[in-house]
């Protein structure tokens, strides 16, 4: 979770839509191949961002670092796949690395994941829930339940094999919720607080808030974010999932601080984000996950226990996680 002071001004219900004016200059760090249709690039990038009201402004971003984690889906048997998955620790935490162990089954291997959605740090006493307000320990350590969206360590809905094993709370908080439906074709769908899918979504992940929205009648993608505060607002490492035609992306941006206010290195807030994912990716929608120092990118096969992004930063520990895999 994103931990910053939780009595800065509220920004309530913030909707943001229209082509931002933004210009990014990225030199390519490394392109890998993980498998067919799967590539790993990191890129150190430099950006312009003109930021229209209620943020007005035309501020630097970076230098910082990105990972993006790219598959080309189809319907095809041997088309790569899409998974979350949860820790299944005593405390239900546990860093990215040991969620892509647990990810893995006979018939999906992962080659590349991300960090989570919003969560509640049990293994602090003293933590405050800024994402699920008044949301209580005792409320967290309860099995999860769809009668009481309170109820378990994850803030937003996770659905693993067509069952909710974490839901969206049902109070105020940091960011509304958006989900990830990653069953073919992967989609974006904003809900409201506690909110649900449809019947019949085998494989989910939610966070929040919505960055990048395409609309159906005219073709046209642009920024649309909603919320209300820190999630927003803040600069930090930051996590993304995004589509680009028949790409599924994981992104996430390093930062070497956190701060509310601006500082060209402290990663990015949500506008400067979907800029980037917009202008300078081209994505047809994104979404954010949760960010700080949960922002985490696993890589099969590298050094580091194949944690790629804030290196030396180490690594914390999460609920869930989002997996690439084959």
């Amino acid at each position: 979770m994103l931990l910053l002071n939780p009595f800065l001004t509220a920004v309530s219900a913030v909707k943001l839509a229209g082509e931002p004016e933004s210009t990014w200059h990225c030199i390519l760090v490394s392109n890998t191949s993980l498998a067919k249709s799967v590539s790993w690039t990191k890129l150190n990038c430099t950006g312009d961002v003109h930021r229209e009201p209620p943020f007005p402004g035309y501020l630097r971003v970076g230098p910082v670092i990105v990972n993006i984690a790219s598959a080309e889906l189809s319907q095809a048997a041997s088309s790569p796949k899409l998974r979350p998955a949860i820790a299944r620790t005593a405390l239900g935490l546990a860093p990215l690395h040991e969620l892509a162990a647990t990810a893995e089954t006979p018939e999906f291997k992962p080659l590349a994941g991300v960090n989570g959605g919003y969560f509640f740090e049990v293994n602090r006493d003293d933590f405050v829930d800024d994402v699920c307000w008044g949301k209580l320990r005792r409320d967290a350590l309860h099995n999860v339940s769809l009668s009481d969206p309170n109820a378990g360590i994850g803030d937003g809905l996770t659905i693993m094999e067509g069952r909710y094993v974490s839901s969206n709370c049902d109070k105020h908080g940091n960011s509304k919720p958006v989900a990830a439906v990653l069953d073919y074709p992967p989609h974006f769908v904003k809900l409201e607080r506690a909110g649900r899918l449809p019947d019949g979504v085998v494989w989910a992940i939610a966070a929040g808030p919505n960055l990048v929205s395409r609309n159906a009648s005219s073709g046209i993608s642009s920024i649309d974010i909603e919320g209300d505060n820190i999630n927003i607002l803040g600069h930090a490492s930051s996590t993304a999932l995004a589509i680009r035609g028949r790409e599924f992306l994981l992104v996430t941006v390093d930062a070497i601080c956190e701060s509310v206010e601006y500082k060209p290195t402290c990663g990015v807030d949500a506008w400067q984000f979907a800029a980037f994912l917009l202008d300078h990716m081209g994505v047809d929608s994104a979404m954010r996950m949760d960010g700080g120092g949960s922002t985490a990118m696993w890589v099969a096969g590298q050094p580091s226990e194949g944690i790629v992004s804030n290196p030396g930063r180490g690594e914390r520990q999460i609920f869930n996680g989002i997996f690439i895999g084959t």
